[in-house]
C-alpha cells in the first residue's frame, strides 16, 4: 500500500482498518464497520477519503484500546477472556 504523504501520519489505522490487531475488537469498535464493505485495495482510497477529524478520532481510539488491551493482558496473564491478546504475537519487547 503506497500512502499520500498527508495520509502516512495515520499509519497507525491502517490495520485495524482490516482487522483487530490485538484479539477480539470491543463493542464500540469503530473500525468493525470498515472490515466487510471495502476490499483490501481500496483502503489507501478509504483514508484518502475520510476527513482528518475522523482519522483523528480513530487513531485516538485505537491508541487507547491497544493501551488498554495491553495493561489488561499484563494483569491477568492466564485469564481465558484475556488470553486472545498474546503480546508476544503483535509487540516485541
Amino acid at each position: 500500500m503506497n500512502l499520500s504523504e498527508e495520509i502516512k501520519k495515520y499509519i497507525g489505522v491502517v490495520v485495524p482498518f482490516t482487522c483487530c490487531p490485538i484479539g477480539e475488537p470491543v463493542d464500540d469498535c469503530p473500525f468493525i464497520q470498515f472490515w466487510n464493505d471495502k476490499p483490501n485495495e481500496n483502503r489507501e482510497k478509504l483514508l484518502e477519503q475520510l476527513p482528518e477529524e475522523q482519522l483523528d478520532k480513530l487513531q485516538k481510539f485505537h491508541d487507547k484500546c491497544l493501551r488498554e488491551k495491553i495493561k489488561l493482558a499484563r494483569k491477568y496473564p492466564d485469564d481465558v477472556k484475556y488470553s486472545k491478546v498474546n503480546l508476544k504475537d503483535h509487540f516485541r519487547f
